[in-house]
Parts: structure tokens; sequence; C-alpha cells
């Protein structure tokens, strides 16, 4: 049998037609090929941009809008697997990625599969899909009968709670683990960095980013190497720049603030576990009681490993604090007790004013 990693080697960076690469392969590639054209239709997760479906034990993610000519600057000039590949040796808990291709008008990733829940359902189609199968289409978004808001309902509150249950089972550590990841890439200077529930999968052994931004990413990378070497510059010469030192590449993008990188670490951190009750118009008022007293105890998690990290936040006015109290349900005795931990240090920076 043929071995599709090969395979994803060969086609890494290609563009090509599915019916003429299927040519003179064998029936495993042939096989896989095939399910490309079937990923929207069969998804297993949904993003802003994305489709994935898992084929012969890989996660495949298809782009959504159609690409009438690839932009070479996605493949040229540097190797983001091999990137992701460093990124997952210093630390960084996310899928390997064994290739980026272009083919029939559409972009495709190939990944490691990793089994998961989503900190909290965050695509409305996946939703509808998962609730009404294929029928899903037929609806008007925003105009369903209250049998049918009562089944997203049902459908919404039985998922957010099985992952808030998962994620209750894990030990600190776990919380200490996925905030270093988030510092870590803070600290290189990501580009973007989606800390959406639906980027983060939580299982036994953790949490695990997926979904990284890594094309422009790299490509910011890479322009500012080549500002500081003023020389062309690959994929390479940032990893070896980045084991020198991570944060070489960041403080060409901005002042080196110590404050204002704490407070979009801790921003990102919380956002991530703020998302319950989003669809909140569907959940039943004890749905949402439900939902909101185990935020209670994950975001006191939450908090403790920021304090645990030394990452400290205004606790009175800031996105942190709003976010906080939105998915508390703006009860100020949960909203305290999640922030206690924060308390002496705002209180202390508070007189010393």
């Amino acid at each position: 049998m043929e071995k599709l990693e090969e395979y994803f080697a060969e086609i890494n960076g290609r563009e090509f037609s599915v019916k003429e690469e299927k040519l003179n392969k064998g029936k495993t590639v042939q096989a896989f090929l095939s399910q490309l054209k079937t990923i929207k239709r069969n998804s297993v997760a949904e993003g802003a941009s994305k489709n994935c479906k898992i084929i012969n034990g890989y996660a495949v993610l298809k782009s959504k809008d159609i690409v009438y000519k690839p932009d070479r600057t996605k493949f040229d000039g540097y190797d983001i697997c091999r990137f992701s590949e460093w990124l997952i040796s210093q630390g960084i808990k996310t899928p390997k990625m064994y290739a980026l291709f272009y083919a029939d008008k559409h972009y495709y990733e190939v990944f490691e599969r990793v089994k998961g829940t989503q900190l909290s359902v965050t695509s409305m189609d996946m939703i509808l899909k998962d609730v009404f199968g294929r029928n899903f289409e037929t609806l008007v978004k925003g105009d369903y009968t209250p049998e049918q808001r009562a089944l997203i309902g049902e459908y919404i509150y039985a998922y957010n709670r099985n992952a808030q249950q998962q994620i209750l089972k894990l030990e600190d550590r776990h919380f200490d683990e996925l905030l270093s990841s988030i510092i870590k890439m803070g600290k290189m200077g990501f580009v973007f960095m989606d800390t959406n529930p639906g980027n983060i999968l939580v299982n036994k052994d953790g949490f695990i980013l997926i979904d990284i931004d890594y094309e422009q990413t790299l490509k910011a990378f890479i322009d500012r190497l080549e500002i500081l070497t003023g020389k062309k510059c690959t994929a390479a010469d940032v990893i070896k720049k980045l084991e020198t030192n991570p944060r070489a590449l960041t403080l060409l993008a901005g002042v080196d603030d110590t404050e204002k990188f704490n407070s979009d670490i801790s921003e990102n951190f919380i956002f991530a576990f703020c998302s319950s009750c989003w669809y909140s118009c569907f959940l039943e008022e004890y749905h949402k009681q439900y939902l909101q007293e185990a935020d209670t105890l994950i975001l006191k998690k939450v908090v403790d490993a920021l304090t645990r990290a030394g990452i400290y936040f205004d606790i009175e006015k800031s996105k942190q604090q709003t976010e906080l109290f939105e998915a508390l349900g703006h009860d100020y005795t949960r909203y305290y007790e999640v922030v206690e931990s924060q308390i002496p240090a705002y209180q202390q920076k508070k007189t010393m004013r």
C-alpha cells in the first residue's frame, strides 16, 4: 500500500487538477484525491473560511471560497510545514502539518488528526447541519419555528456542557501549558493569534491549538527578517533567528511594551473560555444558569493560571473584565470569585498610582 505521507511531501506546495493528478496513481492516492470534492458536503468541522473532513485518518481542510489563481507567495520562499514542525518542537501543542496545495480552484491543508472537543460550539452552520442534517440548507437563518429553536438550544447546551465537563476534569498544569503556548507565540510576534473557542480542542490530555495562521505569520516574519538583514530570506532563516532570540522579529513591529504584551496575552487566553452562552437566545434560562455556574469554575482556573504566570490585567476597566462579566451573566459575586487571585496585585498597583 502506498504511504500517504510520502505522497503529501510530493504534493506540498504544488498546484494541479485532481482529474489529471489521479492518472497513474495507486488506489490509495486515487481514493484520497476522490474525496477532496466531498469535503464541504461531509465536513466534520467548519470555520469562517475553511471546511474540514477526515480522509484516510488525516484532517483535510478546504478553502470555502473559490480561488481562480493561486497566490504563489503561499508556497514560494518559505516552507509552512517546516515552520509547523518547528513550532511543535518548541512545545506548542498543535497538530503536525503535512501539506499545503492548490487544486481545482481551492487551497487544501493536510494535518495530523487529533481527537478532541471544541471549547464550545461556534459555527451556526455546523449546529444546523448536526441538528437538521442535510435539510439545514433549506432553513432561513434567523427564521426558526419554536420547535426548531428548542432543538437548536438543546444541541448547544448538550455540546457546551460536555465540553465544560471535560475541561473541569483537567489539572492546573493543563491550563498552564495552554497559556505557555499562547505566551510563546505572542513573544514570537504572531500576526493573528485567533483563540476563538473553535480553534482550541480539549481532551483528557489537555488543550490543543488548531488552525494556526501559519501563512500570514511566516510571510510577515520573512518580511521583517529581510528588513533586518537587507537580503532575501527563507523559512530556515526565520527559524534560525527565532531559535537565537524568540523576540527578535517581534521587536521590529513596535515598542517592547511588557504591560501591553501581558494585556494582549490575558485577553486572548480569557476570550477562549467565554463563549458557552454566545447563542443565549436559543437557551432556556436554566440552561444558561448551568453553563454559567460551570464557567465560574473554569474561568477561575483560567485567571489563576494567569496569576501563576505573573500576568495581570485591570479587573475594573478592561476588555478582560468585560468578557468575564458577560460570560458570568453580569453576576458580581461570580466575577470577584473568578478574579480573586488578581485582586492583591491590582490593589497594590492602585496604591502606587
